[in-house]
């Protein structure tokens, strides 16, 4: 398995599917293209059934809505899926604004997730 476990992700594996934990208050253009590797190394070997934790995300940059649409693109185009759950309000109202809550269709549990991507 590609476990990953530094100071931008944790990953986990639950049911099938990794649960990746972001570790990062701010997802900015800093940190993208690790966050990146990282979630991908971890997500391919398990035909990437990806969940992804933004419990601890307080800001979400443009970069960080790129990366989840291209992490969707990738999973699709695998067989996957990428489900994301834990946002705050802020994010969750963000996404609403932007119209990606039904592109992104964030998910009230880890649980709903990880069943999500099964």
């Amino acid at each position: 398995m590609s476990m990953i476990d530094n100071s931008r992700v944790h990953t986990e594996f639950a049911d099938g599917v990794v649960v990746a934990t972001i570790r990062l208050e701010k997802v900015t253009d800093a940190d993208i293209t690790a966050l990146q590797t990282d979630l991908t190394a971890a997500a391919r070997p398990h035909a990437f059934r990806l969940a992804i934790d933004f419990s601890q995300v307080l800001l979400l940059g443009s970069c960080g809505i790129s990366l989840l649409l291209l992490l969707r693109k990738e999973a699709a185009a695998a067989g996957g899926k990428v489900a994301i759950f834990g946002l705050s309000g802020d994010l969750l109202g963000m996404l609403k604004k932007t119209g990606l809550i039904s592109v992104l269709s964030p998910h009230k549990s880890r649980n709903a997730a990880v069943e999500a991507c099964r």
